[in-house]
């Protein structure tokens, strides 16, 4: 079983988010993720058994009642890098400090239950991806898009890949105070 632990953004912002891809990159060959798909993503874990599942949902559930996080998505950026344009994300500032103990938290857990995580995917760069080019644009000046919103939970994702992309079940939600 693939999973990740990450932050499902507010109904609105989702819909906001997705609007915002259609409106600014139907002109570049690029899959935009799916609505549904919008996420904002704390530690890809990888492959795990079921077993190994169980257990971290246990810890995880241990974080409830840390405190909300207040975020503001920001600046739309290709990422990796400005040269290097393979897809298009949305940094995310605010309370950082808050989502990076947090981070730190999930990390622990995870080591701690003797889940073996990738060092790449130990780099946390708070971001949306809002899609991945097909191939390479055309460099065009990007905008910012501000809208706060406040993360009241964090969520247990598994991540299933089908020929049309991958899609998101919801294994575990954990409460933020």
């Amino acid at each position: 079983m693939r999973v990740f632990v990450g932050i499902d953004p507010p109904v609105d912002l989702r819909k906001e988010l997705a609007k915002l891809g259609r409106d600014l990159f139907s002109q570049w060959n690029i899959k935009l993720v799916e609505e549904e798909n919008l996420h904002l993503t704390l530690l890809f874990i990888g492959n795990i058994s079921l077993e190994k599942k169980e257990k971290l949902i246990k810890v995880l559930r241990q974080l409830r009642g840390l405190q909300k996080i207040s975020l503001t998505t920001r600046d739309i950026e290709f990422f990796p890098n400005e040269s290097d344009r393979r897809g298009i994300w949305l940094t995310v500032s605010g309370e950082k400090e808050k989502l990076f103990s947090l981070y730190k938290k999930i990390v622990d857990s995870c080591l701690n239950l003797g889940i073996d995580i990738d060092k790449n995917d130990l780099r946390f760069f708070p971001h949306i991806t809002l899609g991945r080019f097909r191939e390479k644009p055309e460099h065009k000046k990007l905008t910012s898009f501000f809208q706060g919103f406040v993360v009241d939970k964090f969520t247990l994702f598994e991540s299933r890949l089908s020929s049309r992309g991958s899609v998101y079940l919801k294994i575990a939600e954990i409460g933020l105070k």
